[in-house]
């Protein structure tokens, strides 16, 4: 008879490798699944901000509707919450600010609304500053200048659109 002893720990060595490689597999398996979970979390929230901006925005467009917008999402009493929007409207947001800074671009507007916690991040806020600023300037509340800038209406613009 031989003595099987080394060999015996040399297989439960393999084996506690394997279960180490195992074990630090699912651990990256599940680091990766949690980042895309929380990646894919970030963005419906920036989603749900966005279409809560809008709303707003067409609510303080259409004032005659008395029915309160109240989205599945907010009348759920637990879970996640989504980002708490200002009390003022985007739209009042960034006619404000441009008449307090003058003149600036789009990108300068969407760091303003992302400061003032509309949105997340810019990359998300730019859909929601950009649908809000064309709806301004269709409403003659600001205006585009030739470089391409958006500045505040000029007071004949504020006069024709209270007249009408």
């Amino acid at each position: 008879m031989r003595d099987i002893r080394s060999d015996l720990q040399e297989r439960a060595n393999l084996i506690e490798q394997e279960i180490a490689n195992a074990v630090g597999h699912f651990e990256r398996a599940i680091e990766r699944l949690q980042g895309e979970r929380d990646t894919r979390v970030a963005e419906l929230k920036a989603e749900l901000a966005v279409l809560g901006v809008l709303i707003e925005s067409e609510h303080q467009r259409m004032p005659n509707d008395p029915r309160p917008i109240e989205s599945e999402h907010q009348r759920m009493p637990s879970g996640p919450r989504p980002m708490v929007l200002p009390r003022q409207s985007l739209a009042d947001f960034l006619a404000r600010s441009l008449a307090e800074t003058g003149p600036r671009s789009q990108d300068d507007l969407s760091n303003f609304a992302v400061q003032e916690g509309y949105f997340p991040d810019a990359e998300r806020a730019l859909p929601g500053v950009h649908a809000t600023l064309v709806d301004l300037l269709h409403g003659d509340r600001i205006r585009q200048l030739p470089d391409g800038t958006l500045a505040p209406a000029m007071v004949s613009q504020m006069i024709r659109r209270q007249v009408v």
